[in-house]
């Protein structure tokens, strides 16, 4: 990843990171076969070992269920291919079944996918997720309309809310559907 998506990549990460509670306030993980706190870069979710980096810090630090991660961004300049092994399961799916065998099942963070390049989402050969499934969103492009999506009042909590949000602008108001 490299230039205006790189470099919104870094802001978002870094705004995010601001943003959270301790202990994860002012951390960052990238996402790559072994993922690293404190650095952004990176390019795969395929062995999902960020989600175990974080249920670490989570046992180390004893955190109780309240201060654990509620929302996870992954920031990309890359369509969304197919990043499970198992054709018959989605990449949230993987994730859920991980934490489930762990005893955490609960605590399974939202995530956001986002890819920073405007039209590659629609170019992507297996998107991570199905488009109605609740936890995840996909979006694309690097709007601060869309942080304000999942920032403002709680976030939204499904993909077809986010389009919902996303259109429900004055700009929209005008349009007319017969």
């Amino acid at each position: 990843m490299d230039g205006t998506p790189m470099e919104v990549c870094v802001a978002l990460g870094l705004l995010v990171s601001q943003l959270s509670e301790e202990p994860w306030r002012r951390n960052v993980l990238n996402f790559s076969e072994n993922p690293e706190p404190h650095r952004i870069e990176g390019k795969t979710l395929q062995e999902k070992k960020v989600f175990d980096r974080i249920l670490d810090v989570a046992v180390a630090s004893k955190l109780e269920e309240k201060k654990m991660v509620k929302r996870l961004f992954v920031l990309t300049d890359n369509p969304f291919g197919e990043a499970s092994k198992n054709s018959w399961e989605t990449d949230y799916h993987a994730i859920q079944r991980k934490y489930e065998e762990k005893g955490s099942g609960s605590s399974v963070p939202e995530i956001v996918f986002w890819n920073l390049k405007i039209f590659d989402l629609i170019l992507s050969i297996r998107p991570p997720v199905t488009w109605r499934e609740n936890g995840v969103q996909m979006v694309s492009g690097f709007s601060k309309n869309l942080l304000n999506i999942f920032l403002d009042n709680g976030g939204v909590v499904n993909p077809e809310e986010v389009m919902e949000e996303a259109i429900a602008g004055e700009v929209y108001k005008v349009i007319v559907f017969y």
